[in-house]
């Protein structure tokens, strides 16, 4: 007699966990928190959730608050995302969305900036009214903070843009948790009217004095502008940053060039990699697999599932459209949920993503940034 799926399921997560303590021990980082026993299809992770308001930030940005019409929690930590599914025009959207303000339990909050030339932004920014509801999956991502009262740190955040969005849910949660714990604020914008959350972050500033500082880069600063001018670049992050006690750990949050150069000069005064935290929030564009057509067998629990991948599609959209109950959230290779054991074939999957090394050499891959380069079947 063969075993049952639970128990399957048990062993595997048992597998994980020891796997999770040895990394601890190597220091080899491991993959972001997710359920693991019994995952299910998207559709059965999904919840519909109730617009209860919505704020205006900026002329291009607004905060949706959401909460479960049932009454259930919605719970998070601070820097996790939210993935949005949304049909329009007939093409189904999904996109993420950092919680943006502390959690509470009964809401969360989102913050969306319009993206010029965008599928789902302007839809939310502009058509999205109190009482519609939207499918929502999540909590998930690893780019975390998890406050604890008896915890002292200093904490550097660095942001550019609608990069801001995780940063201000990390920076309120531990200011409201951590006495003693202190916060900076690096943030770049176009200019004053652009930059998310401008009262909210003077109103922490004032209140969490002098545990909490902002300071500010504009390209294009109104009159007796007294901060930084110009972008967030190297040169400005070296000065910004030589006034700046080392920190114990960094987040990093905005457009990859930003990212990058925050990187660089973080590593050239001696921070350690391991301290510094990134988070991307654009979707891969795909490489390496131009015109290529190929076969994709998936199993679940002894179910087969056939697929033909189009070319450029990821092996997640490939199975979905097979309706495979491929497990999944983010679909940007930052959470893990879409994990899956490649037995067969040679994928293309972008990088930087959540797999740990030891993942990868396991033959695992994340199918949402996976495609085909040739025939390949897969696990769950």
């Amino acid at each position: 007699m063969s075993p049952s799926v639970p128990f399957v399921q048990t062993l595997r997560q048992w597998k994980r966990d020891i796997q999770t303590i040895a990394r601890g021990f190597t220091r080899e980082r491991p993959p972001p928190f997710m359920s693991r026993v019994g995952r299910a299809p998207t559709t059965q992770r999904s919840r519909r959730l109730i617009v209860e308001r919505i704020v205006r930030e900026t002329a291009d940005a607004v905060t949706i608050v959401l909460r479960d019409p049932k009454g259930d929690r919605i719970d998070y930590a601070p820097g996790q995302f939210f993935t949005l599914t949304v049909d329009i025009g007939g093409k189904t959207l999904r996109r993420n969305y950092s919680a943006s303000r502390v959690a509470t339990g009964v809401e969360v909050a989102i913050t969306v900036k319009r993206v010029r030339g965008g599928a789902l932004s302007p839809h939310l920014v502009e058509s999205l009214k109190v009482g519609d509801s939207v499918s929502v999956e999540g909590p998930s991502g690893h780019f975390v903070v998890r406050p604890n009262a008896s915890t002292t740190r200093s904490l550097l955040l660095i942001g550019g843009g609608s990069g801001i969005t995780p940063l201000m849910a990390i920076a309120e949660s531990v200011l409201l948790t951590e006495p003693r714990s202190k916060v900076t604020l690096l943030y770049g914008n176009r200019s004053i009217e652009d930059v998310i959350f401008r009262e909210a972050l003077e109103r922490l500033a004032t209140e969490h004095a002098p545990r909490f500082v902002v300071k500010h880069a504009l390209e294009t600063p109104p009159e007796r502008w007294s901060g930084r001018v110009g972008k967030l670049d190297r040169s400005a992050l070296a000065e910004m940053l030589s006034k700046v006690d080392s920190p114990s750990e960094v987040y990093v949050c905005g457009p990859a060039p930003m990212r990058s150069e925050a990187r660089f000069v973080l590593e050239a005064r001696g921070v350690e990699s391991h301290r510094i935290h990134e988070e991307r929030y654009t979707l891969l564009e795909a490489r390496g697999t131009d015109g290529i057509v190929a076969a994709m067998n998936v199993s679940f629990g002894g179910t087969v599932f056939s697929a033909t991948t189009k070319p450029n599609e990821t092996l997640l959209d490939a199975g979905l459209r097979a309706k495979a109950p491929m497990p999944y959230s983010c679909a940007m290779g930052g959470c893990g949920a879409c994990r899956m054991k490649l037995v067969s074939g040679e994928v293309v999957m972008e990088e930087p993503n959540c797999l740990s090394p030891g993942e990868k050499r396991e033959g695992y891959v994340l199918t949402c940034v996976a495609r085909a380069k040739s025939a390949c079947v897969l696990e769950d």
